[in-house]
């Protein structure tokens, strides 16, 4: 058996989400929150093998929930339960611990294989986002080439994408789960790198490159 806690803002979806998985004699429901400081401070107590988090920003505060979560249960696996199907939200969620991305559109079937999943140590992303994360890979692909030529990093490369699409420094380091400084930084060294000294021209030079962000 299974012990499932339960993190999600809006009360009739965690008690709707309680009331589903406690029917399965696999899951035990331990706990559900309307936040993670509620999950931390009952430590002691609560001691998940999954924890569903709604996660739908992909800001600063839900990256430093998980992270804060994967310090204080070391062994806890977390699935990530939201409405948002954006690229970058999802890689963030995974970079920062996640084991799972199931979406809001998902039947209650999909949800407990996703838990199951998780628990065992797995990987689990939403059927529905597969789409999304396939075309990311197969536009990563044509980049290749022209990506080699210009000896960036892929941190490097995925900052070009994000600039160029007209992100500021704030939302990029939310995006990438990163300091503003370490953002400032690897934005001089990419400038340096494609000899360009404004954002106009990296612009110009991402979109020469073919990797413009969609």
């Amino acid at each position: 058996m299974y012990k499932i806690s339960i993190i999600e803002s809006q009360p009739i979806i965690r008690e709707g989400l309680c009331s589903l998985l406690s029917k399965q004699l696999e899951f035990d429901i331990l706990s559900s929150y309307s936040d993670f400081t509620e999950l931390l401070r009952d430590y002691e107590s609560s001691q998940p093998d999954v924890v569903i988090f709604n996660l739908n920003l992909c800001d600063m505060n839900e990256v430093d929930a998980i992270q804060k979560i994967k310090e204080r249960f070391v062994n806890i696996k977390i699935l990530i339960f939201s409405t948002n199907k954006h690229e970058e939200c999802i890689k963030c969620a995974f970079r920062t611990g996640a084991h799972g991305y199931i979406h809001k559109d998902a039947t209650a079937q999909q949800l407990s294989n996703a838990i199951f999943n998780v628990a065992q140590g797995q990987l689990y992303l939403s059927t529905s986002i597969l789409p999304v994360v396939m075309n990311s890979f197969m536009h990563s692909q044509k980049q290749a080439d022209s990506i080699e030529s210009t000896n960036l990093t892929a941190r490097e490369s995925e900052l070009l994408k994000l600039i160029s699409s007209g992100y500021k420094n704030k939302e990029i380091a939310d995006s990438l789960c990163l300091s503003i400084k370490t953002i400032e930084a690897h934005r001089s060294n990419l400038m340096k790198k494609l000899n360009v000294h404004n954002v106009a021209s990296l612009t110009t030079k991402a979109n020469q490159l073919g990797v413009m962000h969609h």
